[in-house]
C-alpha cells in the first residue's frame, strides 16, 4: 500500500524533506506551508504531489514538521486532533524539550504518534528555493521518543524516514539532547554572529 506523507513547512528543512522522499520513494506527498505561493511552487516543480488540506491530514501516515518551535506546537495542537489515528509525527525542531512538554500528552490524546526528531543538517541559506533531495544523505538524525521501550515505534520511524538517506540515527532524551545541541551549535552559532 503507497504511503501518505504530509510535510508541513516547506523551507529548508521540509523542503528537502519532500524532494527526498518524492523523488525516492512511490509515497503520495502532500505538503502545507504558511505561505500558499510556495506550496504552489512545489507543486509546479513535482516536489509534492497535492497541497495538504485538512481533509488530507486524515490520510497522512508520516507527517512531517519543518517549522520554528512556537509554530510548530501552534500547528500540531491545532491539527493534531484531525490526522489519522495510529500516524506517526516527526518534528525537526532544534530544541526538544519544549515540544516534548507541549505535545507528548497532546498526541496520546489525540491517537498519534509524536516522535521528536532533529536532522543534523542544513546550510546557510534558508528557504524551499535552497531545498534539495540529497540534504540529509549520509547526515546524523536524533530521535527522542516519548518511550525508548517502544522498539516497534522506533524501528517504524527509523523505516518511515530512510528515504532520507541518514547516515545514522541516534535516540536520547529531550534534555540530553538540548545540553549536547546546546554547546555544539547553538554557541557556535552565538561566537560566529558576534
Amino acid at each position: 500500500m503507497k504511503k501518505k506523507v504530509a510535510a508541513v513547512g516547506l523551507g529548508l528543512m521540509g523542503g528537502s524533506m519532500a524532494k527526498t522522499i518524492k523523488a525516492r520513494t512511490l509515497s503520495r506527498v502532500l505538503g502545507w506551508n504558511r505561505t500558499r505561493a510556495t506550496a504552489e511552487q512545489a507543486l509546479a516543480d513535482g516536489s509534492i504531489d497535492a497541497i495538504a488540506t485538512e481533509a488530507l491530514y486524515k490520510e497522512a501516515d508520516l507527517v512531517i514538521i519543518g517549522l520554528y518551535p512556537q509554530a510548530t506546537v501552534d500547528w500540531l495542537l491545532e491539527n493534531m486532533s484531525k490526522m489519522k489515528k495510529g500516524c506517526v509525527i516527526v518534528d525537526m525542531v532544534g530544541v526538544k524539550q519544549f515540544m516534548v512538554d507541549h505535545l507528548e500528552q497532546a498526541a496520546l490524546d489525540a491517537g498519534v504518534h509524536y516522535v521528536g526528531g532533529h536532522p543534523m543538517a542544513g546550510t546557510q541559506y534558508s528557504g524551499f528555493g535552497h531545498a534539495r533531495a540529497n540534504l540529509y544523505h549520509n547526515a546524523p538524525m536524533v530521535i527522542v521518543p516519548p518511550d525508548f521501550d517502544n522498539i516497534e515505534l522506533l524501528s517504524h520511524v527509523k523505516e518511515l524516514l530512510s528515504p532520507a538517506g541518514f547516515g545514522s540515527f541516534s535516540v536520547t532524551t529531550a534534555d540530553s539532547h538540548d545540553e549536547m545541541i546546546a554547546f555544539t551549535s547553538q554557541m557556535a552559532h552565538l561566537v560566529s554572529n558576534a
